[in-house]
């Protein structure tokens, strides 16, 4: 959750200038008397400080003292790491067609040395691995920490070295929280996707390089540049004076957690990003890579009207899209030693801003970026897709209509950023966390600009982490949009115990709903292969749910994890088989499947 938002040029603090504070109870945020103070004074909010949502308060079927107890099991540190053994209790069979490996990312330990983290995003990624043959029904699993240098070294002095970016930081001096005045560099924990293309597996932070990661034994090999492609630097910051001056200065750049598949072109898409020196633009280069070789083909650098990188983007045949956030960032705190990045972070309670760049081979090459204002507040998270749909007359990219589909807070006023979603475990009392809802946003292209509105559909559910088939990814035929489901309610965030798939052609919803006190992750989508696959409607190709779903729920009665497989066709019926595991995984993050079988022997 928008851990590339909270990253910025130290150089470009500023004393905070008069603003009101709507902080809670602000003095007893730290345990230090004199840090306590000077965020006092400074108005600074450390995590887990709460700001009340604009939602309602769930209602007691969706969260209760019973669901909370479970749900916060579903945040204790990963026991029985590393693993690697095959999976021996399957519910149901394995698709016979179904076969590859599914990887999966997210936070996995959550203390050192007796210290819980402050917020459960600090968390240390843990890798996870699911090997699977449908043909013979065989199926292992694996799973290891992303063994960092810094991961390396907290490990061996058990006990908190590095700076966190939620919160979490050294305090073993005498001095506490000030002694890591100045010290400007965050750790990387590498927790928050794992994608593969080219033949290199990543485990992905926005804030930070890529981790390259052994897919046969999951061991951290490196930082990965791409050959040199992405500078590697203590700092993600631009001196805006060249490429030559940044090195010198030992800065560099960090890249997206979200890149993105082109599966009908081939192609995987990320971008790279570093904060200003000077000014308030964002600079931000695309890339494009074959998927199958890595061979880099386009990169577009292009500035953003933010200093705060964005968390996720989307792309159409044409366009980049970002959303940018209302967000204000007041860095003095942090460089002071007295919270991480997102204590330094505030939403404005201000319009979103939606940037479409030009993409290379696009109808709107050689166009200049468009920006697109806005007057809602709200805060969008993870994008499903965007599309375009031509309207008839038009030439070009003018006359289009471009759909886009966001998992998003529909409202979110002023305060501290994720105040309310913090701490050990994100809890929903009293409706403190703003329901995620899915955004149809609707940009209507005309000369010099674009008109825009906007809907919430899936029935107006509370949901999250959507994803389409990606052969479909960015194209105006795509259907269905699957996600994890929350609650039917709307009005405020309760856990995921569920899975629903949007019908963009009817507007329907189909919904499962997983056995009390079950947690539901993201769902990775699978299309079938060809010889596995149904006929297309005309044989031309079309969106009909040709995929399988696989997703890890967590089951706090039985205190273990599966990987359960769905059909995406018929969602509603539930797993076609679930593979337990031996023990149970912090509640994660992001994945990808793989078409190699890795980890088991043929």
């Amino acid at each position: 959750l928008g851990t590339g938002e909270l990253w910025c040029a130290a150089a470009r603090a500023t004393l905070p200038g008069s603003q009101e504070q709507d902080y809670t109870d602000l003095s007893q945020s730290s345990k230090k008397p004199m840090v306590a103070l000077l965020v006092a004074t400074l108005g600074v909010a450390p995590a887990g400080v709460a700001r009340r949502a604009l939602g309602g308060k769930p209602s007691a079927a969706v969260w209760n003292e019973e669901i909370k107890a479970a749900w916060t099991q579903a945040y204790a540190s990963a026991q029985g790491v590393p693993a690697n053994y095959d999976i021996d209790e399957i519910e149901g069979r394995i698709p016979s067609a179904l076969r590859g490996t599914v990887f999966r990312n997210g936070p996995g330990k959550f203390e050192r040395g007796g210290q819980r983290y402050e917020h459960v995003l600090d968390g240390d990624g843990l890798l996870c691995r699911w090997s699977l043959d449908g043909a013979t029904g065989r199926a292992r699993f694996a799973s290891r920490f992303v063994r960092t240098p810094e991961y390396a070294a907290e490990e061996a002095a058990d006990t908190v070295l590095h700076r966190n970016t939620f919160g979490t930081q050294p305090a073993n001096g005498p001095l506490g929280e000030l002694e890591n005045a100045f010290d400007l560099v965050l750790k990387n924990p590498a927790n928050t996707n794992v994608q593969s293309w080219g033949g290199k597996l990543l485990a992905l932070w926005e804030a930070a390089l890529p981790c390259r990661i052994d897919p046969d034994t999951l061991e951290y090999v490196g930082r990965e540049t791409f050959d040199g492609l992405l500078p590697d630097g203590a700092l993600t910051v631009a001196s805006g004076i060249g490429p030559e001056v940044d090195a010198s200065l030992g800065l560099g750049v960090a890249f997206t957690a979200h890149p993105r598949e082109d599966r009908k072109r081939g192609r995987v898409v990320g971008w790279s990003w570093a904060a200003p020196l000077v000014g308030s633009s964002l600079s931000v280069t695309v890339h494009e890579w074959d998927a199958a070789s890595g061979a880099l083909l386009a990169s577009t650098p292009t500035a953003l009207p933010s200093a705060i990188a964005p968390h996720d983007f989307a792309l159409t045949d044409s366009w980049y899209i970002f959303a940018l956030n209302a967000m204000q960032l007041n860095l003095f705190p942090y460089v002071l030693g007295l919270t991480g990045p997102v204590g330094a972070l505030r939403t404005t309670g201000e319009g979103a801003v939606l940037v479409l760049v030009p993409r290379p081979g696009g109808a709107a090459a050689g166009r200049e970026p468009l920006t697109v204002r806005t007057e809602d507040p709200y805060f969008a998270i993870h994008h499903a897709v965007a599309c375009e749909e031509p309207r008839g007359g038009g030439g070009g990219s003018d006359g289009e209509t471009i759909r886009l589909y966001t998992a998003a807070w529909p409202v979110v006023g002023a305060g501290p950023f994720l105040g309310d979603w913090g701490g050990d475990v994100p809890l929903y009392d009293d409706g403190k966390i703003n329901p995620t809802l899915l955004l149809e946003t609707t940009l209507r292209l005309h000369e010099g600009g674009a008109s825009l509105e906007r809907s919430y559909v899936a029935g107006g559910a509370c949901i999250d982490h959507p994803h389409v088939d990606p052969r479909f990814e960015g194209d105006g035929r795509v259907r269905y949009i699957f996600m994890s489901w929350c609650n039917a309610e709307g009005e405020s965030g309760s856990p995921p115990v569920g899975y629903c798939r949007f019908d963009r052609l009817t507007g329907k919803t189909q919904v499962w709903r997983a056995p009390p006190r079950t947690f539901c992750e993201e769902v990775v989508v699978i299309p079938r292969p060809a010889e596995a696959g149904r006929a297309s409607a005309g044989g031309e190709e079309a969106d009909v749910a040709d995929v399988w779903l696989a997703g890890m729920m967590y089951s706090a009665d039985v205190g273990r994890s599966c990987l359960a497989i769905l059909d995406g066709d018929d969602l509603e019926s539930g797993p076609v088989c679930r593979l337990w595991l031996r023990q149970a995984v912090p509640h994660g993050l992001h994945g990808c499947f793989v078409e190699e079988l890795y980890g088991m022997a043929t």
